[in-house]
């Protein structure tokens, strides 16, 4: 499996969601296979699923949250791709909470909790940032705030009887 063949697979597995909006970004290279995904009705509202070089490791990134998936065989990545473009468009569409902790300025860990009935795996996911975490302690940082977000369910919108026109 390779670039092409994973960029192939993108638009089927987008069609379920209407509300978003997707691309394959810029920043796609030979090594790196990239996806913007945004709501249609509010852009602010995004997330980059990517799978790296080898193809092994997916991963999407919303609002500095990482979510990671991997895969080793042909199968098992188109399901860790489908299954990364299904977390962001779930997370993308709410409801979902985020929770950030800090420390002097850094993130350190995040959550994201999603309230989606679709949803077949946890909705809840955590992130822990080791590598900041322990940099910030080793420096003497203490944690020092979180913040939360709420993104609210968006709706689609409902299905237009075209039969009497």
């Amino acid at each position: 499996m390779n670039r092409e063949d994973l960029e192939a697979l993108v638009p089927d597995m987008m069609a379920r969601h209407p509300l978003c909006a997707w691309r394959i970004s810029e920043s796609s290279t030979t090594a790196k296979f990239v996806v913007d995904v945004h709501l249609r009705s509010d852009p602010s509202r995004r997330a980059e699923v990517a799978a790296q070089e080898g193809w092994e490791i997916f991963t999407n990134l919303i609002l500095g949250h990482l979510d990671i998936d991997f895969a080793y065989n042909d199968k098992d990545r188109i399901d860790a791709l489908a299954g990364r473009l299904e977390r962001a468009a779930w997370a993308l569409t709410g409801p979902t909470h985020f929770t950030f902790t800090y420390a002097e300025g850094t993130l350190v860990r995040s959550s994201m909790d999603i309230d989606a009935e679709e949803s077949e795996s946890s909705p809840h996911q955590s992130a822990y940032h080791w590598g900041r975490r322990v940099r910030e302690l080793l420096r003497g940082h203490i944690i020092t705030g979180t913040a939360e977000l709420d993104w609210p369910r968006l709706d689609p919108p409902p299905a237009v009887d075209t039969a009497h026109l």
